[in-house]
């Protein structure tokens, strides 16, 4: 991203949290806000195209625990405009993506979402992409993306399970949040 620097230097240190021994008795989730429509309960090999308002963390806490402490914050919270911008390759493994304008309203609900995680003491998988080094974007799929400017109103967000990556590919939407 054009003028961004972060340190990443500083998290030299963290644990990997994709090590397989590490995670027992934790699960991986992301946060996603909706650009296509996504179902809950379903398993899914590649999701509908979304925005990452947090990446992925683990936890041990419940999907019904991780929703009462969520809910406040997405109601707090209209609908968010995802204004479109240049496309890249992103993290290491160069996923295909569309940048979207940093706005005050995701930058706060991404903010919001942040505090209320490091109180519940979840870990993050790249602790560099939270916080201040966080970049909204909506991952590509299957050949589709967002065009340049391309404005969309996001009205729903999901919480998403992510398998380890040593037992499958599968993102299973497990809750629904309206903004």
């Amino acid at each position: 991203m054009k003028g961004k620097t972060m340190n990443h230097n500083q998290y030299d240190t963290t644990p990997n949290l994709y090590d397989k021994d590490m995670l027992t008795d934790k699960k991986t989730y992301f946060l996603a806000l909706e650009v296509e429509p996504m179902e809950v309960g379903r398993a899914y090999e590649q999701l509908p195209m979304y925005c990452t308002i947090m990446p992925r963390f683990h936890t041990a806490l419940s999907v019904d625990e991780l929703a009462s402490a969520l809910e406040p914050i997405f109601a707090n919270f209209g609908p968010i405009t995802l204004n479109a911008g240049e496309h890249l390759a992103f993290g290491p493994q160069k996923q295909l993506v569309t940048l979207v304008d940093p706005t005050e309203e995701i930058t706060e609900i991404h903010q919001a979402l942040f505090d209320t995680f490091n109180k519940l003491n979840v870990q993050y998988a790249e602790q560099e992409w939270v916080g201040e080094g966080y970049i909204p974007h909506v991952t590509d799929n299957q050949g589709k993306r967002l065009t340049i400017h391309q404005t969309l109103l996001s009205k729903k967000a999901y919480l998403v399970t992510v398998d380890h990556p040593l037992a499958g590919k599968q993102r299973k939407v497990k809750q629904l949040f309206k903004l």
